[in-house]
Order: structure tokens, then C-alpha cells, then sequence
């Protein structure tokens, strides 16, 4: 008897392609700039695990492949629906407890990202059209033709080796600001600039680790004369922000701002902007680098 439609051979064939698509465009947006999205993890407040970025990288294409190649799917989709059960429940307690906005699902693939609603609302779909192909799947039991098997095998390699180069140097950055005069940038809602002075604005979370570290490097900004005004922005959180003051003493002022609005401006904390005759002239986010190295890699500024 020929199976309805829904649950037909064709079908499964179909969703399980674009599962693959999804995952391939999800690894390889985050594999052209692993250290954003190790630092995307930092923000989450996940500590250690944001050391798992390279091989989430890669285990997303290689699930991908999978989907794509029509290998083992049931299995691939039961991994697919705990994958994303999992990013969905982190994402979720980011965006709540965080103030985290952007997954950083697609990583440099600046026209895939979204808010949150829409982050959420896709990652159930792709859950139900895993399900979908796990309930439904026949187990999979034919031998694997020997030029999937050494596809896979090469793209992965090649993928481990791409991630490694980029967890220190990102072969590209999405940073729409760079290069703007700020007047046509949401920062301009927090700070006023004029044409002779540099400044520095400092966009990161009182919760996050990662921007209590990069803190005593933007207070050298100041304490070192490289910049005539730092200013910090942070989503409201009055018992962190006592934390953060009492025990980082930060020698800049800083402004309020809801999770909404931050989003606007960042992908991930911390986040450096740099402004000089009004132009955004430069952009942290990997790390933020201390005044001594910035005026190294940039003696212009």
C-alpha cells in the first residue's frame, strides 16, 4: 500500500534536504567567525561550554551532510531534535535571565538573523519537521556509497581545520556600523559625539564574565588618555550592576538600556565601538584588546 503522502518517501526525502541546508547554512555561518560565536556562548552565561563552539561548528555541517546525503537520517533526526531542544532552552534562559537577543544561529550570515520570536519560532519547526522524519523514516540499513562516505569525511576535516583558524582570526566580520558616521546608527541614542574627540562605547552585561575581564582594559582606555570618553551601556540589572561597581570600579559612566534595544546595536557582549570625526573607525568583539596593542595594530587612531 503506498504511504499517504504526508508521511510518502518523496516527502521525507524533501524535508530532510532542508534540514540539511539549515544546519550546513547554521555551521557555515558560524565557522567563518568561530570566536564570535564563542563569545555569543560566553554572553549565554554557559562558562566552559562556550569551548564547544569549534565542534558545534562542525557538527552542524556534518549533520547537515547527513540530512543532505540522505545517511542515516532517522538517527541524524533523533540528534536533531535534542541539538535543538537544547540551543532552544539555552537561547531561551539567554534571552530572559541575559538579555540576549540574537542566537547567533547563523553567525555571520548577517540577512538570516533574527529576534527572538522568530529564532524560536523556527527552531520548533525544523524540531517537529525533525520529529516528522524520525517517526517516519524507514532505519536505514543500505551500504553508504563510498563517495558520500569520503565527501563527508574531507568537507569535515576541512571544516575542523577552518574553525581552528577562526576561533582566533574570522575570515569575515558582520559589523554594519564600521565605517558609519555614528549620527546614522542607533548608538547615537546614547551619546552625543563632536568632530575633534574620540570616544569609546562600551556595550556589554553586568551577568557575563567575558565583559568583567574585558572591563580592566576598556578603564585603560581612559586611565592611558587613548580616548577622551568612554561610555558603557548595559541592560538594567540593579543586584549585578551593585556587583559589577563594587567590585570593578569602573572609571566611566554608564547608561541604561533594555534587552530590546540592545539588540539593535550587537550581536553579542562585550562589544567595543570606536568613534573618531563622528565615524565608527573601529569594532570590538572578539575580544577587547588592551590600549597598547590597539595603538600598535592601529597608530592613526
Amino acid at each position: 500500500m503506498t504511504k499517504h503522502f504526508l508521511v510518502s518517501k518523496l516527502l521525507l526525502s524533501i524535508l530532510s534536504i532542508l534540514i540539511g541546508i539549515f544546519y550546513i547554512l547554521s555551521g557555515i555561518g558560524k565557522l567563518i567567525n568561530t570566536v564570535a560565536f564563542f563569545n555569543t556562548l560566553e554572553s549565554y552565561g554557559l562558562g566552559n561550554f562556550s569551548y564547544l563552539a569549534p565542534f558545534i561548528c562542525v557538527g552542524e555541517i556534518l549533520f547537515g551532510l547527513l540530512f543532505l546525503f540522505q545517511i542515516r537520517i532517522k538517527k541524524a533526526a533523533f540528534f536533531s531534535i535534542i541539538t535543538l531542544s537544547i540551543f532552544t532552552i539555552a537561547f531561551t534562559y539567554a534571552h530572559f535571565f541575559k538579555g540576549i537577543n540574537d542566537c547567533g544561529c547563523f553567525g555571520e550570515i548577517g540577512f538570516l538573523q533574527s529576534s527572538y520570536l522568530i529564532s524560536l519560532i523556527r527552531n520548533f519547526v525544523f524540531i517537529l519537521l525533525s520529529l516528522t522524519v524520525y517517526i517516519y523514516a524507514d532505519k536505514d540499513t543500505t551500504p553508504t556509497p563510498r563517495w558520500k562516505t569520503i565527501s563527508i569525511f574531507c568537507i569535515t576535516i576541512l571544516s575542523s581545520i577552518i574553525a581552528g583558524f577562526t576561533l582566533n582570526e574570522p575570515f569575515i566580520t558582520n559589523e554594519p556600523f564600521l565605517n558609519k558616521p555614528i549620527q546614522e546608527t542607533p548608538l547615537s541614542n546614547y551619546i552625543s559625539t563632536a568632530k575633534d574627540s574620540t570616544y569609546l562605547i562600551f556595550v556589554f552585561s553586568y551577568n557575563c564574565s567575558h565583559c568583567w575581564n574585558a572591563t580592566e582594559n576598556i578603564k585603560s582606555y581612559s586611565e592611558n588618555k587613548l580616548v577622551d570618553r568612554i561610555v558603557g551601556i548595559a541592560i538594567k540589572n540593579n543586584q549585578k550592576k551593585n556587583f559589577y561597581h563594587d567590585n570593578l570600579k569602573p572609571n566611566f559612566e554608564i547608561l541604561s538600556t533594555s534587552s530590546d534595544s540592545m539588540g539593535l546595536i550587537i550581536k553579542s557582549v562585550p562589544t567595543a565601538f570606536f568613534v573618531k570625526n563622528n565615524i565608527v573607525t573601529q569594532v570590538m568583539t572578539e575580544s577587547i584588546m588592551s590600549p597598547f596593542t590597539f595603538k600598535e595594530m592601529y597608530p592613526n587612531f
